[in-house]
Parts: structure tokens; C-alpha cells; sequence
């Protein structure tokens, strides 16, 4: 998902209009890509993308946000199929590179996947470059509607959610802290808030008329925060460290996965950049797979992985994070 600034603006990354303007081509596998699947690895090597387990069309599904209400899920689109397809081609050309060794840590990483997503952009592309400044106080903030209106409805009789007194006359909203920790620090991550009124509508009143006198936080009867930019230097940097564990080749994939779901949680959180975090984490994440040999299958229908992580606790995310995949 798109971060957004707290207006009452909704953004989805996964419904811009594409300009496929990236090397990849539909439907094609690099060889660099494969290149070293003849190669039997020596112990504490890599061993490269393999050759793929992915019909085509699970292929063109990688990476495309499959959102559960049919109102908004467009997977099957042309435009968007095109988009899995270039996703998935640019793991497995990442994968090369980290298996190669040309790619050597995180930072590196996520500096491909940020190139390879604004070049992906029809508009705007340079906010898919910028970061957000950890140095800047801004509250970024997603309303919870339209396509993210799911994630309330989830949450909403869910009982780990602290109840907050009425403001403003309005019903009491109950909210979901995530709690994040580093080397014993704890760090406050994404909280979520949603009223206690199943039908408030922010389109209606009185929450439109809270917005237009500009009190934007108060008129969303559900919103997401998100963590605050002064974090992700230090989550960045516990990242690096989680990188080195996941592309360990003496480590089990059944264990690297774990570090990859690790990776996966503490980025989806993070939202480094102005736009696209939630892409360029999931790029990261399957060209790291891609690089162990391990070709993971697109995300099941209803999974968005980095709101998956923004309502859950790490430990849950890490034991139902080999569910979230289709099987090839």
C-alpha cells in the first residue's frame, strides 16, 4: 500500500495505471535469470533462481494485490497481469544478482526495487524514489475505505483492541497498538483505529463536516497511522542483520522463510519511502527466495501481505506466513 499524508485520500499502489517501461517482457525469463540452474552449488553457496514451478498465470499474479471484496479485486485485469509478470521476471533477475554476489547487502536491494517500481509508474514516478524523512514529524496515515475498508471489518470484533472514550460526540473507537522490539527496545509501530459503530460511513455525517473544518484524524471513523519516520533508520538497520541471516545457504529454507516472513513484517511496518513500500517489500522478499531457489507462488486470494502484517503481531505473522501462498 501507498502511504498516504492524514487527508482524506485513498491510494492503492495496486490500482495505477502502468507504463510498462521496465526490461522486462511479458511472459519471458531472462537467461541471466536461470543461468546458473546447471550449476550444482558448493556448500554455503546459493544456488539461483531455478527453473520455474509457476505457470504463466500464477506468474502474472505475483507481487498484484488480490483484494478480498470483488468490488475493487482487479488480478485478472490485462494492465495488472502485465504488472505480475515484469514483478515476477524482476525477482528472479535479482535473484541472480544476489545469488552472484552482485548484490550484497539490503540497502542495495531495496535500492533495485525502488528504481524497478518507479519505472513501473505512469505518474508521479519520482514519490516512488523519495523517503521519508526521519528527521520531518508528519503523521501518514491510510483511511480505511473503499478497498481497505476489509481491514475494520476484521478488526471490529477482534478482543485485543483497547477501547477509547467518545470525543466529540461521536462513538467510542477501539484501536490496535503494534508493538515492535530491537535489541530490547521497544518500538511503536502501526496502530489502527476503528469505531465501535459498524455503519459509520466517513462519507457521511458528521465526519464529513469534521474534515472540512479540517480536523482530519478525528473524521475518519477508521484509519491506520503508520510508524512514525523517525524509526526506520533503526528498523533498516535490523533489517541489514536479518538479510545476512536469509541468504545464509547453510541455513534450511524452512528456516530462511521465517527470516524472510521477519523481514517481511518489520518492512511492512517501516514504510521507508513516500510511495510503494509495500511493493518494493514484497520485490525484496521473492527475489531473496528467488536467490535461494525457492519460488514462491502468488499471494492466495484475500491475502495482502503488508496489511496482513499491520494487524498482527510478528509472531503470528511468521507462523501463518507459509499459508499466505498459493502452491505452484
Amino acid at each position: 500500500m501507498g502511504c498516504v499524508s492524514s487527508k482524506n485520500s485513498i491510494t492503492s499502489d495496486s490500482f495505477r495505471s502502468y507504463t510498462l517501461n521496465s526490461p522486462d517482457n511479458f511472459g519471458a525469463s531472462s537467461s541471466s535469470a536461470v543461468r546458473r540452474q546447471g550449476h550444482s552449488p558448493r556448500y554455503g553457496e546459493l544456488k539461483g533462481p531455478q527453473p520455474s514451478r509457476l505457470v504463466p498465470y500464477q506468474q502474472s499474479l505475483v507481487g498484484v494485490a488480490r483484494w478480498p471484496d470483488q468490488r475493487f479485486n482487479r488480478d485478472d485485469s490485462p494492465h495488472q497481469m502485465a504488472y505480475g509478470q515484469s514483478f515476477y521476471n524482476k525477482t528472479r533477475e535479482l535473484g541472480s544478482e544476489i545469488a552472484e554476489g552482485s548484490v550484497t547487502n539490503f540497502h542495495e536491494l531495496w535500492g533495485k526495487a525502488r528504481e524497478w517500481r518507479a519505472n513501473m509508474a505512469s505518474e508521479n514516478a519520482h514519490v516512488f524514489r523519495e523517503e521519508r524523512d526521519p528527521n520531518t514529524y508528519k503523521v501518514y496515515g491510510t483511511p480505511l475505505a473503499e478497498q481497505y475498508a476489509y481491514v475494520a471489518r476484521k478488526l471490529a470484533d477482534r478482543n485485543d483492541l483497547e477501547t477509547s472514550p467518545s470525543q466529540y460526540s461521536l462513538p467510542p473507537t477501539k484501536s490496535l497498538q503494534i508493538i515492535g522490539k530491537i535489541n530490547g527496545e521497544k518500538i511503536p509501530l502501526t496502530q489502527v483505529t476503528v469505531s465501535t459503530d459498524k455503519n459509520a460511513d466517513r462519507m457521511q455525517e458528521p465526519y464529513l463536516s469534521i474534515r472540512q473544518r479540517g480536523f482530519d484524524d478525528i473524521g475518519e471513523p477508521n484509519q491506520m497511522f503508520h510508524t512514525s519516520a523517525e524509526h526506520v533508520p533503526l528498523i533498516m538497520q535490523h533489517v541489514e542483520d536479518l538479510y545476512r541471516k536469509a541468504i545464509d545457504a547453510r541455513e534450511p529454507d524452512s528456516k530462511a522463510l521465517n527470516t524472510l516472513a521477519e523481514m517481511h513484517w518489520w518492512m511492512a511496518h517501516a514504510m521507508p519511502d513516500k510511495r510503494g513500500s509495500a511493493a518494493k517489500t514484497e520485490l525484496c522478499v521473492r527475489s531473496i527466495a528467488q536467490a535461494r531457489g525457492m519460488d514462491l507462488g502468488p499471494m492466495k486470494h484475500g491475502i495482502v501481505p503488508d496489511l496482513e502484517a499491520m494487524t498482527m503481531q510478528l509472531k503470528d505473522f511468521m507462523r501463518k506466513y507459509e499459508s499466505f501462498f498459493e502452491k505452484p
